[in-house]
């Protein structure tokens, strides 16, 4: 993606009635704040730049970005039903304060924002949701975002972990208590978590 971005960004913009570009230079400062996930400060200093220079090249950059994704209609588009997707939610670390509890998340007793995704059985993501607060629940997140229910529509079997017990639908989540349960229940949950870790890989990468 980063590649190819370094080039579609330098398009002409209108500013103050003048055409400018969005150089490839501001490019790479995304790509090194993305990938080694720098602080505006840091990487003002890296490229003598201030901190909100950076800042707005930064966001320049994701504006495109997010010009260029798909909308969750458009990322299920051809499939169906005998389709299966998995759904995990992913937590991007922030630099808060714990008292900023919107954004703190029990689960990872850490801050920042809840990320939705969507992905084919072998973790390749079809989609991104909009952040959300970190302490956003994913169940509840995967319902605002209308996950729930365009897999419904489309009739999608959605693989998903047990943050998603209750959604109903489409979805399957592992067994409670499977230790108390027969073998084949067992069995499930861990062919379950075996399938799961592929799209945790990819969405903590």
């Amino acid at each position: 993606m980063l590649p190819g971005c370094c080039t579609s960004i330098a398009r002409p913009v209108t500013s103050g009635g003048a055409s400018s570009a969005v150089s490839s230079r501001r490019c790479s400062r995304w790509s090194i704040c993305a990938r080694k996930n720098e602080t505006f400060s840091q990487l003002g200093a890296g490229f003598g730049i201030s901190q909100t220079t950076a800042w707005r090249y930064v966001n320049e950059a994701l504006d495109v970005l997010a010009s260029w994704a798909p909308g969750l209609h458009e990322a299920l588009t051809g499939l169906g039903e005998g389709d299966h997707v998995i759904v995990d939610g992913t937590l991007i670390p922030i630099d808060r304060f714990r008292a900023d509890e919107p954004y703190y998340s029990m689960k990872h007793r850490r801050n920042g924002m809840n990320v939705q995704v969507i992905a084919r059985p072998d973790g390749t993501p079809l989609w991104f949701s909009r952040a959300t607060p970190g302490r956003t629940h994913d169940l509840t997140a995967a319902r605002a975002h209308g996950i729930v229910q365009a897999c419904l529509t489309r009739q999608i079997l959605v693989l998903a972990g047990r943050a998603y017990q209750g959604a109903g639908a489409t979805f399957r989540t592992p067994y409670y208590h499977h230790r108390e349960q027969p073998e084949h229940y067992q069995q499930f949950n861990r062919d379950h978590g075996l399938v799961l870790s592929v799209v945790g890989d990819v969405s903590c990468s």
